[in-house]
């Protein structure tokens, strides 16, 4: 699967159901990345158009944002200038064949964790509870990662500084 992020304006009419395709420009980056989901001639590097695949569509890049998962494929063609493509301008295009599922990540929460996890540890901690441990470890507060389960601090590597 391909996780690819869109911006609110497409991913709301791909959900809506009025973009039934999704465009990317023919560039070597793109090309590359959909080689290792669909099939494309050896020689050429052009999609065959023959085979499905499931596409995750995400509005942003956090992790905890929005997303549908779609059934697609991909193809060579121009697109459609009401749903972003510059017209007379061959693409890469992933159209959409079928919805399968969706989530809307409310309040950025999916699959059960929080926005203030630590290091993806479920029930994570918020960075003043770090600092506070930290505190108490003796360590200065810059120099936190984080914390585990067993409340042992994990020290950053550098100079960064937790943003809080």
């Amino acid at each position: 699967m391909i996780i690819l992020p869109i911006k609110k304006r497409w991913y709301d009419m791909i959900l809506s159901g009025k973009k039934r395709e999704e465009y990317r420009e023919i560039k070597p980056y793109w090309q590359a990345r959909f080689k290792k989901v669909f099939q494309m001639d050896p020689v050429t590097d052009t999609p065959t158009g023959q085979d499905a695949h499931i596409v995750m569509f995400r509005n942003g890049y956090r992790r905890a944002s929005p997303f549908i998962r779609a059934l697609c494929t991909l193809s060579i063609k121009t697109g459609r200038k009401e749903w972003g493509a510059e017209p007379g301008k061959d693409y890469l295009v992933l159209t959409i064949r079928d919805i399968l599922s969706r989530d809307s990540a409310e309040k950025g929460e999916r699959d059960g964790y929080r926005r203030d996890d630590v290091d993806g540890v479920k029930g994570g901690r918020t960075g003043l509870q770090d600092r506070a441990d930290a505190g108490r470890a003796g360590l200065p507060d810059h120099s936190v990662k984080g914390v585990d389960k067993d409340h042992t601090v994990r020290r950053r590597e550098g100079p960064w500084k937790i943003r809080s």
